[in-house]
């Protein structure tokens, strides 16, 4: 149709036409219409040199002219002109191009009637053809609710490709900044607090310099009463059914999508966030209230469990995700039941308050999500250790998790913390490639993600490698710096001017190490810096493991792949990670010896999505029950479970638990007690069936997104005198069930001669000891274990001293059922693998995935 188009004699002339192709029914089409149409002068022929010689040759002696291609390289540019050759081979010999079957091809055989037939199938298509696009997203019109019955589907960010959604957009880079907004007030019990004693001002980082708006702070008074307004309106919240929950958050998710440009002028001006940064973000804050939900329903289905909320849980978001990520806590908590304080981060209270007002307007009772902002110290710290706080979802510093605990032990905290993530790039890798997902990954928000690199790993090839240093500081400095309603600019400010770790990484070289990119500092903005990028970071050294929140980058040399994951691995954190590498076998290493929550191998290492990439790390990087963000456990955390029946599954229990059976039934005295041992080894079977298995829901064109489970190597288990045989015996069958060692410590206070015999008859992956609390606890020191599970409630100095060592005490109840039961024993991750080469799919071609939406 196009060809039709341009070979109109009216065309041809106001133009010069090219035809490029080797299919030779394309050719020969375009050389019939040249001549039905006398433009043979205007018209010429084009091929690519050295790809089928024999096919340019017979069409050149017809048709009298071509204009060969030939890529031409310096030697120092080699490199790049193998990589364009390889691309070439890659497409000319795909399963639909002509040259694949051109060498030889006969005109009565079937790869040429074959071709002969694609070529006439595609003409009769012209008959029926309408000239429409394929994306067909408008902004400009009414958003499009996804239907309650409909399974979940994540949202789709704005294409800005597209001119109608560039029309959309182009009022916020028009309209005029406003001087300064409403006073935000606090909201309590219903009612909007008058502006208090103590006012903040919340600030443009794009016009540090200028008062953008004001919110009122809150006095232990008003903090009082909206702590005793959660409480008391506990039980009304709870008596709203779930059907009646859906309802409001369906308008909720609905309201965010109408509202989608508003909200991303509110993150602009706020939290200096780039268009194209907040955008995703809204489409994130959609799916959370879309799969929360659902997830809820899931959970609700188990019918042998008895599920309550927690009681009132304190949201406590960073600034640099202001929407995506309160507004999942906030659903997570109200979805399972629970009243929600909301405290927002200080330096993005606008967009906080923008969000509330939404989730009001859906319908959700003021007195069930309060609004509140108050000074860190004395009042936060008072409202931490106020025993009608019954959790809090945190996302920030790990400095801030470890301080919430130490100032209330026996607190419920569910945090995702800090990271010192790290790329790979070993000799393997597609060099471009890698540069291109480094920069993503470092400077995108200005480097201010939880999951943005702060390191490079390189094998020492690729470390010495010229051409690779030259191409990553030449693309990192071409990066546009400055004010985020610039929509050229790549690299924002800073959320406020740089300061402390920070501010010495981007200013200071420790010894060995030398700028390959000198960061430069903005001269009317503190808070601009361009990108910064360091080399000869040695292992231990201030940059290889303090965590930075800015656009600075440190590079590290490795031997091999062993060395560069150690290097990885050697810090306390274990956020996101990546590899870049099209070698199998150092990608299947990798991933088995890597210690991360998010894993990315061969694309960028930020950008999460929720379902398809739930969030969440690994040591020092989370606390609490360690469940993921966007992930199908995660509102487990947020409940309390009874076994109210037995569950309804049926299976064979595992071969190992099998072994056991004499001994449950001599140790197990009561009926019940029998019943309900054979209905927990017979639910605990859906390890088989779930647990042990990856995941991928999505199934994304070129890209596989496994979520797996990962029994912890070693668990351990605590037993006291009023712990129940019943609970220790399926505690055993769960570890026999997933494979994982057990060790179990009993109090001396416990029968000696009865527990030994009882321990003595345990397969060998279980080992015992009694000892004292006091030696417990030294041994706790000593080990740091990563998790105790507890049957009991423990006493403060074993909370204290599991503290002092980062050790989860799990104190949750042994359930029979096995969907929530065996969540406690494993560590959650998620890998995504882009198996394309530019858009080739190679050995997958054909392969049966999800329909791109």
């Amino acid at each position: 149709r196009m060809l039709a188009y341009a070979l109109r004699p009216e065309n041809a002339r106001a133009v010069h036409v090219g035809v490029a192709s080797h299919n030779l029914l394309d050719v020969a089409s375009a050389m019939l219409l040249r001549a039905e149409n006398q433009l043979e002068s205007l018209v010429i022929f084009e091929m690519l040199e050295g790809m089928s010689d024999h096919v340019r040759k017979a069409v050149q002696s017809v048709t009298g002219s071509m204009l060969l291609y030939c890529p031409i390289a310096k030697k120092k540019d080699f490199r790049s002109a193998i990589a364009y050759l390889i691309r070439r081979l890659d497409e000319n010999t795909a399963s639909e191009n002509f040259l694949r079957y051109s060498f030889g091809l006969k005109s009565d055989s079937p790869e040429w009637q074959a071709e002969v037939d694609k070529f006439l199938h595609a003409t009769r298509l012209l008959d029926d053809f309408t000239p429409k696009p394929r994306k067909v997203q408008n902004r400009l019109q009414k958003a499009i609710a996804l239907p309650g019955s409909a399974l979940f589907q994540n949202e789709a960010d704005t294409d800005f490709s597209l001119y109608c959604n560039q029309e959309w957009i182009t009022p916020i880079h028009q309209r005029k900044k406003p001087a300064c907004w409403p006073q935000i007030p606090l909201v309590i019990g219903g009612e909007a607090s008058k502006p208090g004693a103590e006012m903040k001002d919340g600030v443009d980082p794009s016009n540090p310099n200028q008062t953008l708006y004001q919110y009122s702070l809150a006095d232990w008074k008003q903090l009082d009463q909206a702590l005793t307004v959660a409480k008391s309106y506990q039980s009304t919240w709870g008596k709203f059914s779930l059907e009646k929950k859906y309802s409001l958050l369906q308008g909720l998710a609905q309201l965010m999508r109408e509202q989608r440009r508003h909200l991303i002028e509110v993150m602009l001006m706020d939290a200096g966030k780039l268009v194209t940064e907040a955008d995703v973000e809204i489409s994130e804050a959609i799916d959370f209230v879309e799969y929360y939900w659902r997830q809820m329903k899931e959970i609700a289905s188990n019918k042998d469990l008895s599920l309550s909320a927690k009681g009132t849980i304190l949201i406590a978001p960073p600034w640099n995700f202001p929407l995506a990520i309160p507004t999942g806590g906030i659903v997570a908590a109200l979805i399972t039941g629970n009243c929600v304080l909301f405290k927002p981060a200080p330096e993005t209270v606008l967009t906080a308050w923008e969000l509330v007002k939404l989730f009001w307007q859906a319908g959700i009772p003021k007195e069930s999500l309060q609004f509140i902002n108050c000074a860190e110290e004395p009042l936060g710290t008072q409202l931490i250790q106020d025993q009608r706080l019954s959790g809090v979802i945190l996302t920030g510093a790990t400095a801030t998790a470890e301080y919430f605990l130490k100032m209330r032990p026996d607190l419920e905290l569910f945090a995702e913390t800090g990271g010192k993530n790290a790329i790979i790039v070993t000799a393997m890798a597609d060099r471009d490639l890698a540069i291109k997902d480094i920069l993503q990954s470092a400077f995108t928000h200005s480097g201010q993600k939880c999951s943005a690199a702060s390191l490079v790993i390189c094998e020492r090839e690729v470390y010495e490698d010229p051409v690779f240093m030259r191409q990553l500081k030449d693309a990192a400095s071409s990066l546009m710096t400055g004010s985020a309603w610039n929509p050229t600019s790549k690299v924002v400010p800073l959320i406020h001017a740089a300061q402390g770790n920070l501010l010495k990484g981007l200013t200071t070289l420790e010894p060995g190490e030398s700028w390959l990119l000198e960061p430069k500092q903005d001269a009317s903005n503190p808070s601009l810096w361009s990108p910064g990028i360091k080399l000869g970071i040695r292992p231990g050294s201030f940059m290889h493991r303090t965590e930075l929140f800015g656009p600075l980058l440190g590079i590290m040399s490795a031997e091999n792949l062993e060395e560069a994951i150690h290097l990885v691995n050697d810090t306390d954190y274990g956020l996101t990670t990546g590899l870049q590498s099209l070698d199998e076998r150092e990608q299947e290493y990798w991933l088995a010896h890597i210690e991360a929550g998010n894993c990315y191998i061969n694309r960028g290492i930020t950008g999460a999505i929720v379902q398809r990439q739930p969030f969440g790390g690994m040591k020092q990087s989370c606390f609490g029950m360690g469940f993921k963000a966007g992930g199908p456990n995660y509102l487990l955390q947020l409940m309390k479970a009874y076994q109210s029946s037995m569950p309804p599954v049926k299976s064979p229990a595992h071969a190992q638990v099998e072994k056991i059976q004499p001994l449950a039934k001599k140790f197990l005295l009561s009926q019940i007690d029998q019943e309900i041992w054979e209905a927990s080894i017979s639910s605990y079977a859906f390890w088989q069936s779930y647990f042990q298995q990856k995941h991928d829901p999505c199934l994304v064109v070129g890209q596989d997104n496994f979520y797996q489970f990962l029994p912890f190597p070693q668990y351990y288990l605590r037993v006291y005198s009023f712990d129940s045989v019943l609970d220790i015996l399926r505690v055993v069958a769960v570890a026999l069930t997933c494979g994982m060692t057990l060790e179990i410590s009993w109090s001396e206070r416990i029968n000696h001669s009865k527990l030994s015999r009882f321990f003595s008859l345990l397969p060998t992956l279980i080992s015992s000891r009694q000892e004292s609390e006091q030696d417990y606890m030294q041994w706790i020191a000593v080990t740091s274990p990563e998790r105790i599970r507890l049957l009991s409630k423990p006493a403060m100095p074993l909370r204290k001293a599991c503290l002092q060592v980062g050790c989860y005490l799990d104190i949750t109840p042994v359930l029979a059922n096995g969907r929530l039961e065996l969540s406690h024993y494993f560590r959650e991750q998620s890998i995504s693998i882009n198996y394309h080469r530019y858009g080739n799919l190679g050995p997958r071609e054909g392969e049966k995935r999800a329909p791109i939406l």
